[in-house]
Protein backbone atom coordinates (compact mmCIF):
# COMPACT_ATOMS: atom_id res chain seq x y z
CA UNK A 1 0.00 0.00 0.00
CA UNK A 2 2.78 2.45 0.90
CA UNK A 3 4.80 1.59 -2.21
CA UNK A 4 2.01 2.71 -4.52
CA UNK A 5 0.82 5.58 -2.32
CA UNK A 6 1.04 9.27 -3.20
CA UNK A 7 4.65 10.61 -2.95
CA UNK A 8 3.51 13.22 -0.41
CA UNK A 9 2.12 10.48 1.86
CA UNK A 10 5.24 8.36 1.42
CA UNK A 11 7.43 11.29 2.44
CA UNK A 12 5.25 11.85 5.50
CA UNK A 13 5.69 8.25 6.68
CA UNK A 14 9.30 7.74 5.60
CA UNK A 15 11.78 6.80 8.32
CA UNK A 16 9.19 5.71 10.89
CA UNK A 17 9.65 2.43 12.75
CA UNK A 18 6.86 -0.12 12.89
CA UNK A 19 5.40 1.08 16.18
CA UNK A 20 5.43 4.74 15.19
CA UNK A 21 4.16 3.87 11.69
CA UNK A 22 1.16 1.94 13.04
CA UNK A 23 0.35 4.68 15.53
CA UNK A 24 0.55 7.41 12.87
CA UNK A 25 -1.57 5.51 10.34
CA UNK A 26 -4.19 4.63 12.97
CA UNK A 27 -4.58 8.33 13.71
CA UNK A 28 -5.41 9.37 10.16
CA UNK A 29 -8.67 11.36 10.04
CA UNK A 30 -12.04 10.36 8.62
CA UNK A 31 -13.50 10.99 5.18
CA UNK A 32 -13.81 14.60 4.02
CA UNK A 33 -15.95 15.63 1.08
CA UNK A 34 -13.79 16.87 -1.75
CA UNK A 35 -14.49 16.87 -5.45
CA UNK A 36 -10.85 16.70 -6.45
CA UNK A 37 -10.13 13.17 -7.69
CA UNK A 38 -6.49 13.32 -6.63
CA UNK A 39 -7.44 14.28 -3.09
CA UNK A 40 -10.13 11.55 -3.05
CA UNK A 41 -7.48 8.93 -3.93
CA UNK A 42 -5.15 10.27 -1.25
CA UNK A 43 -7.94 10.24 1.33
CA UNK A 44 -8.94 6.69 0.37
CA UNK A 45 -5.34 5.61 0.85
CA UNK A 46 -5.21 7.26 4.28
CA UNK A 47 -8.47 5.58 5.34
CA UNK A 48 -7.21 2.18 4.17
CA UNK A 49 -3.93 2.63 6.04
CA UNK A 50 -5.87 3.68 9.13
CA UNK A 51 -8.06 0.55 9.03
CA UNK A 52 -5.05 -1.71 8.50
CA UNK A 53 -3.12 -0.10 11.36
CA UNK A 54 -6.10 -0.43 13.72
CA UNK A 55 -6.46 -4.08 12.75
CA UNK A 56 -2.79 -4.63 13.66
CA UNK A 57 -2.90 -2.65 16.89
CA UNK A 58 -6.01 -4.30 18.32
CA UNK A 59 -4.56 -7.84 18.68
CA UNK A 60 -1.22 -6.32 19.71
CA UNK A 61 -2.90 -4.59 22.65
CA UNK A 62 -4.74 -7.79 23.52
CA UNK A 63 -1.48 -9.74 23.46
CA UNK A 64 0.11 -7.24 25.86
CA UNK A 65 -2.85 -7.46 28.26
CA UNK A 66 -2.87 -11.26 28.22
CA UNK A 67 0.91 -11.41 28.64
CA UNK A 68 0.70 -9.21 31.75
CA UNK A 69 -2.07 -11.40 33.14
CA UNK A 70 -0.09 -14.55 32.44
CA UNK A 71 2.99 -13.09 34.11
CA UNK A 72 0.97 -12.22 37.24
CA UNK A 73 -0.53 -15.73 37.36
CA UNK A 74 2.85 -17.40 37.07
CA UNK A 75 4.41 -15.10 39.69
CA UNK A 76 1.56 -15.89 42.08
CA UNK A 77 1.33 -19.67 41.60
CA UNK A 78 4.82 -20.70 40.36
CA UNK A 79 7.34 -18.09 41.58
CA UNK A 80 10.02 -20.78 42.05
CA UNK A 81 9.74 -21.75 38.38
CA UNK A 82 10.52 -18.18 37.29
CA UNK A 83 13.53 -17.95 39.61
CA UNK A 84 16.11 -19.73 37.36
CA UNK A 85 17.76 -17.62 34.68
CA UNK A 86 16.17 -17.91 31.24
CA UNK A 87 12.66 -19.01 32.22
CA UNK A 88 10.03 -16.40 31.38
CA UNK A 89 6.26 -16.47 31.89
CA UNK A 90 5.52 -17.87 28.41
CA UNK A 91 7.91 -20.81 28.66
CA UNK A 92 6.94 -21.46 32.27
CA UNK A 93 3.23 -21.52 31.37
CA UNK A 94 3.88 -23.96 28.52
CA UNK A 95 5.71 -26.35 30.87
CA UNK A 96 3.03 -26.04 33.54
CA UNK A 97 0.33 -26.87 30.99
CA UNK A 98 2.31 -29.93 29.89
CA UNK A 99 2.76 -31.01 33.49
CA UNK A 100 -0.92 -30.41 34.27
CA UNK A 101 -2.10 -32.49 31.32
CA UNK A 102 0.05 -35.46 32.31
CA UNK A 103 0.45 -35.53 36.12
CA UNK A 104 0.49 -39.32 36.28
CA UNK A 105 3.56 -39.47 34.00
CA UNK A 106 5.77 -37.22 36.12
CA UNK A 107 7.54 -39.20 38.82
CA UNK A 108 11.14 -38.13 38.17
CA UNK A 109 13.33 -35.83 36.09
CA UNK A 110 13.80 -38.72 33.65
CA UNK A 111 10.05 -39.00 33.06
CA UNK A 112 9.86 -35.23 32.61
CA UNK A 113 12.60 -35.47 29.97
CA UNK A 114 10.73 -38.20 28.09
CA UNK A 115 7.50 -36.22 28.23
CA UNK A 116 9.24 -33.15 26.75
CA UNK A 117 11.13 -35.16 24.13
CA UNK A 118 14.61 -34.21 25.38
CA UNK A 119 15.75 -37.66 26.52
CA UNK A 120 18.37 -39.09 24.14
CA UNK A 121 17.50 -42.35 22.40
CA UNK A 122 20.20 -44.99 22.17
CA UNK A 123 21.02 -46.44 18.77
CA UNK A 124 24.20 -48.32 19.54
CA UNK A 125 25.76 -50.89 17.28
CA UNK A 126 28.16 -53.56 18.49
CA UNK A 127 30.67 -52.05 20.90
CA UNK A 128 29.93 -48.47 19.86
CA UNK A 129 27.49 -46.66 22.14
CA UNK A 130 25.79 -43.61 20.66
CA UNK A 131 22.53 -41.72 20.95
CA UNK A 132 20.26 -39.67 18.75
CA UNK A 133 17.82 -36.85 19.43
CA UNK A 134 14.31 -37.68 20.59
CA UNK A 135 11.71 -36.54 18.04
CA UNK A 136 8.75 -37.50 20.23
CA UNK A 137 7.24 -35.97 23.34
CA UNK A 138 5.30 -32.76 23.73
CA UNK A 139 6.72 -30.47 21.06
CA UNK A 140 5.45 -27.28 22.72
CA UNK A 141 7.31 -28.18 25.92
CA UNK A 142 10.31 -29.16 23.81
CA UNK A 143 10.28 -25.73 22.15
CA UNK A 144 10.00 -24.05 25.56
CA UNK A 145 13.09 -25.90 26.82
CA UNK A 146 14.87 -24.97 23.59
CA UNK A 147 14.21 -21.27 24.28
CA UNK A 148 15.31 -21.68 27.89
CA UNK A 149 18.60 -23.29 26.82
CA UNK A 150 19.50 -20.45 24.47
CA UNK A 151 18.51 -17.82 27.03
CA UNK A 152 20.67 -19.47 29.67
CA UNK A 153 23.59 -19.83 27.27
CA UNK A 154 23.36 -16.11 26.65
CA UNK A 155 22.79 -14.77 30.17
CA UNK A 156 23.83 -17.46 32.71
CA UNK A 157 27.61 -17.80 33.28
CA UNK A 158 27.21 -21.21 34.94
CA UNK A 159 25.41 -22.65 31.92
CA UNK A 160 28.01 -21.19 29.56
CA UNK A 161 30.84 -22.67 31.63
CA UNK A 162 29.06 -26.02 31.76
CA UNK A 163 28.50 -26.00 27.99
CA UNK A 164 32.13 -25.15 27.25
CA UNK A 165 33.36 -27.80 29.66
CA UNK A 166 31.15 -30.50 28.11
CA UNK A 167 32.08 -29.39 24.59
CA UNK A 168 35.78 -29.75 25.38
CA UNK A 169 35.13 -33.20 26.82
CA UNK A 170 33.03 -34.18 23.77
CA UNK A 171 35.81 -33.11 21.40
CA UNK A 172 38.39 -35.02 23.40
CA UNK A 173 36.22 -38.16 23.46
CA UNK A 174 35.23 -37.87 19.81
CA UNK A 175 31.56 -37.30 20.65
CA UNK A 176 29.09 -34.48 19.94
CA UNK A 177 26.97 -34.30 23.06
CA UNK A 178 27.61 -30.74 24.27
CA UNK A 179 24.30 -29.35 22.97
CA UNK A 180 22.25 -32.14 24.55
CA UNK A 181 24.21 -31.67 27.78
CA UNK A 182 23.27 -27.98 27.81
CA UNK A 183 19.64 -29.06 27.36
CA UNK A 184 20.07 -31.44 30.29
CA UNK A 185 21.43 -28.58 32.41
CA UNK A 186 18.41 -26.37 31.64
CA UNK A 187 16.02 -29.31 32.01
CA UNK A 188 17.39 -30.04 35.47
CA UNK A 189 16.82 -26.46 36.65
CA UNK A 190 13.33 -26.42 35.15
CA UNK A 191 12.39 -29.74 36.73
CA UNK A 192 13.55 -28.49 40.13
CA UNK A 193 11.12 -25.56 39.86
CA UNK A 194 8.23 -27.76 38.72
CA UNK A 195 8.90 -30.41 41.34
CA UNK A 196 8.96 -27.86 44.16
CA UNK A 197 5.32 -27.02 43.43
CA UNK A 198 3.97 -30.34 42.18
CA UNK A 199 4.42 -32.36 45.36
CA UNK A 200 6.40 -35.02 43.50
CA UNK A 201 9.39 -34.98 45.84
CA UNK A 202 10.01 -38.56 46.88
CA UNK A 203 13.00 -37.96 49.10
CA UNK A 204 13.83 -35.03 51.35
CA UNK A 205 17.40 -33.76 51.11
CA UNK A 206 19.38 -34.88 54.13
CA UNK A 207 23.01 -34.78 55.13
CA UNK A 208 25.31 -34.12 52.20
CA UNK A 209 22.47 -33.41 49.78
CA UNK A 210 22.27 -29.92 51.25
CA UNK A 211 25.40 -28.88 49.33
CA UNK A 212 24.21 -29.34 45.76
CA UNK A 213 25.62 -26.01 44.62
CA UNK A 214 29.17 -26.84 45.72
CA UNK A 215 31.92 -28.99 44.21
CA UNK A 216 33.55 -32.12 45.58
CA UNK A 217 36.89 -30.32 45.62
CA UNK A 218 35.36 -27.95 48.20
CA UNK A 219 33.49 -30.55 50.22
CA UNK A 220 36.05 -33.36 50.24
CA UNK A 221 39.41 -31.92 51.33
CA UNK A 222 42.20 -31.78 50.57
CA UNK A 223 41.92 -30.22 47.14
CA UNK A 224 43.47 -32.34 44.44
CA UNK A 225 46.43 -31.13 42.45
CA UNK A 226 46.02 -30.98 38.64
CA UNK A 227 46.58 -34.36 36.95
CA UNK A 228 49.97 -35.15 35.49
CA UNK A 229 50.57 -34.53 31.81
CA UNK A 230 50.71 -38.27 31.12
CA UNK A 231 47.64 -39.09 33.24
CA UNK A 232 45.12 -41.54 31.81
CA UNK A 233 41.75 -40.48 30.47
CA UNK A 234 40.03 -41.90 33.56
CA UNK A 235 42.26 -39.92 35.94
CA UNK A 236 41.64 -36.68 34.03
CA UNK A 237 37.89 -37.37 34.03
CA UNK A 238 37.78 -37.89 37.81
CA UNK A 239 39.75 -34.68 38.36
CA UNK A 240 37.27 -32.78 36.17
CA UNK A 241 34.26 -34.25 37.96
CA UNK A 242 35.59 -33.05 41.33
CA UNK A 243 35.31 -29.51 39.96
CA UNK A 244 31.66 -29.85 38.90
CA UNK A 245 28.82 -28.69 41.22
CA UNK A 246 26.95 -31.66 42.68
CA UNK A 247 23.66 -30.76 41.01
CA UNK A 248 25.36 -30.92 37.59
CA UNK A 249 26.72 -34.45 37.99
CA UNK A 250 25.04 -36.86 35.59
CA UNK A 251 24.31 -40.55 36.29
CA UNK A 252 27.38 -41.60 34.28
CA UNK A 253 29.50 -39.18 36.33
CA UNK A 254 28.15 -40.61 39.60
CA UNK A 255 28.90 -44.15 38.45
CA UNK A 256 32.48 -43.20 37.59
CA UNK A 257 33.05 -41.52 40.97
CA UNK A 258 31.53 -44.45 42.89
CA UNK A 259 33.55 -47.01 40.94
CA UNK A 260 36.73 -45.05 41.76
CA UNK A 261 35.60 -44.58 45.40
CA UNK A 262 35.91 -40.80 45.23
CA UNK A 263 34.09 -38.71 47.86
CA UNK A 264 31.58 -41.50 48.48
CA UNK A 265 29.80 -39.83 51.44
CA UNK A 266 28.76 -37.06 49.05
CA UNK A 267 28.28 -39.07 45.85
CA UNK A 268 26.29 -42.03 47.22
CA UNK A 269 23.34 -39.89 48.43
CA UNK A 270 23.02 -38.43 44.93
CA UNK A 271 23.04 -41.90 43.39
CA UNK A 272 20.46 -43.22 45.86
CA UNK A 273 18.19 -40.29 45.09
CA UNK A 274 18.20 -41.32 41.41
CA UNK A 275 17.87 -45.04 42.16
CA UNK A 276 14.80 -44.52 44.33
CA UNK A 277 13.06 -43.07 41.30
CA UNK A 278 14.57 -45.45 38.71
CA UNK A 279 16.30 -48.49 40.28
CA UNK A 280 17.64 -49.98 37.03
CA UNK A 281 18.88 -46.69 35.63
CA UNK A 282 21.31 -47.15 32.74
CA UNK A 283 24.09 -44.74 33.69
CA UNK A 284 26.50 -45.63 30.91
CA UNK A 285 27.36 -49.31 30.32
CA UNK A 286 24.17 -51.32 30.89
CA UNK A 287 20.82 -51.31 32.66
CA UNK A 288 21.33 -51.29 36.42
CA UNK A 289 25.02 -50.34 36.32
CA UNK A 290 24.58 -47.42 38.72
CA UNK A 291 22.76 -49.67 41.20
CA UNK A 292 25.52 -52.29 41.10
CA UNK A 293 28.17 -49.61 41.54
CA UNK A 294 26.34 -48.32 44.63
CA UNK A 295 25.87 -51.71 46.31
CA UNK A 296 29.54 -52.63 45.79
CA UNK A 297 30.74 -49.47 47.55
CA UNK A 298 32.46 -50.11 50.91
CA UNK A 299 30.12 -50.32 53.90
CA UNK A 300 32.13 -47.59 55.64
CA UNK A 301 31.08 -45.12 52.92
CA UNK A 302 27.41 -45.20 53.93
CA UNK A 303 27.45 -42.29 56.37
CA UNK A 304 23.63 -42.06 56.35
CA UNK A 305 21.96 -45.33 57.45
CA UNK A 306 18.60 -44.01 56.25
CA UNK A 307 19.86 -43.87 52.66
CA UNK A 308 21.21 -47.40 52.91
CA UNK A 309 17.85 -48.61 54.25
CA UNK A 310 15.96 -46.91 51.44
CA UNK A 311 18.18 -48.48 48.82
CA UNK A 312 17.63 -51.88 50.39
CA UNK A 313 13.89 -51.33 50.22
CA UNK A 314 14.17 -50.47 46.54
CA UNK A 315 16.20 -53.62 45.86
CA UNK A 316 13.73 -55.89 47.65
CA UNK A 317 10.88 -54.58 45.49
CA UNK A 318 12.64 -55.37 42.20
CA UNK A 319 10.89 -58.07 40.16
CA UNK A 320 12.80 -61.34 39.82
CA UNK A 321 12.70 -61.02 36.04
CA UNK A 322 14.44 -57.64 36.26
CA UNK A 323 17.19 -59.02 38.52
CA UNK A 324 17.63 -62.04 36.23
CA UNK A 325 18.31 -59.71 33.31
CA UNK A 326 21.32 -58.11 35.06
CA UNK A 327 24.90 -59.25 34.37
CA UNK A 328 26.28 -62.42 35.94
CA UNK A 329 26.91 -62.08 39.66
CA UNK A 330 24.60 -59.07 40.04
CA UNK A 331 21.91 -61.01 41.91
CA UNK A 332 24.49 -62.20 44.45
CA UNK A 333 25.80 -58.66 44.98
CA UNK A 334 22.28 -57.33 45.54
CA UNK A 335 21.48 -60.15 47.97
CA UNK A 336 24.71 -59.50 49.86
CA UNK A 337 23.92 -55.78 50.16
CA UNK A 338 20.38 -56.42 51.41
CA UNK A 339 21.62 -58.98 53.96
CA UNK A 340 24.40 -56.83 55.44
CA UNK A 341 23.75 -55.20 58.81
CA UNK A 342 22.94 -51.51 58.74
CA UNK A 343 26.01 -49.25 59.05
CA UNK A 344 26.53 -47.54 62.39
CA UNK A 345 27.10 -43.83 62.78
Amino acid sequence: MLVTADPVLREELAGLGNTALFRTCAGFGGVEEDDDAGHNVLQATRITLSLLAQRIEQPTVQIRVLSRRLARLMEHHFPQLLAPVGIGPDSAATLVITMGDNPERLSSEASFAVLCGVSPIEHSSGRERCWRLNRGGDRQANAALHRIVYARLRFDPRTRDYFQRRRRKARRDGQSSAASDATWHARSSTWSGLRAHSGLVRMKPTGHLLYLDRMLDELDPPRWMPPAADATHLVRTVHELRCVPLDELRPADLRTLIAQQVALPYVLPLAVRLLIEEPLLDAYFYEGDLLLAAVTAPASAWALPELCARLRTVITTLPETAVAGLPRGAAEELARFVGEPAPLL
